[in-house]
């Protein structure tokens, strides 16, 4: 019963491990899902600024577009009234490439850094929710232990009372002997004493007798 107790209490242990572990895990899980909800939140406002710069962006095009095929960029430098003219031009066309560069970039780099958090907290994710299944099985498997044992307790138990109760009943069978072994005991002892008294006055009787008789002998 106390190697039952103590695996039990060790199970008992295990157990409780087992749920802070889990407990732990369900924690790593609610902060990776709080990580996605701010970076989904900073999706939104990066979202706001995406569309406002591929609204630019398309601006530029249409523009660009325009410049292009109505006037050519050259035709469009070459009709120039002046070299400032030009100059300005020039450097109009270049801010506009310049623009649409960075704006690539831009948006190029938001899709790459969000993507790839996304794909962290939720690989994250994944794998705080495989630890969590497997805690959860394996926590499973440790309460039925700890039924099993209980389940062993219990019989322990109950067979200790049994036994107490067949010790009980034996230790009043083995008085009761013991007081019948005595009664026995004391008669035979009485029976024994009554037959030595009896031997001894038998003996004394004859004794006299023969003293009686060896009296009357003399006289004559």
């Amino acid at each position: 019963k106390e190697l039952t107790v103590k695996e039990l209490k060790a199970t008992v242990d295990l157990v409780d491990n087992r749920k802070k572990l889990a407990d732990n895990i369900k924690s790593e899980i609610n902060s990776a899902d709080r990580s996605i909800k701010n970076i989904n939140s900073e999706i939104d406002s990066l979202a706001k600024n995406y569309t406002t710069i591929k609204s630019q962006y398309e601006r530029y095009l249409q523009r660009y577009y325009t410049y292009d095929l109505a006037n050519n960029r050259v035709v469009y430098l070459l009709s120039s009234q002046s070299l400032n003219a030009f100059l300005l031009r020039w450097r109009y066309i270049e801010q506009f490439n310049a623009f649409k560069n960075q704006k690539q970039i831009e948006i190029k780099s938001i899709r790459e850094q969000l993507g790839n958090k996304l794909v962290k907290i939720d690989s994250i994710k994944q794998t705080k929710s495989s630890l969590l299944v497997e805690e959860v099985a394996t926590l499973k498997k440790l309460e039925l232990d700890k039924k099993k044992k209980d389940e062993v307790l219990r019989k322990i138990s109950d067979k200790e009372k049994n036994l107490l109760a067949d010790l009980t009943e034996k230790q009043k069978q083995r008085e009761k002997l013991n007081v019948a072994i005595e009664r026995v005991i004391i008669e035979q002892i009485r029976l024994a004493e009554a037959a030595a008294k009896k031997a001894a006055e038998a003996l004394a009787a004859r004794e006299s007798k023969e003293k009686a008789s060896s009296g009357s002998s003399s006289s004559a």
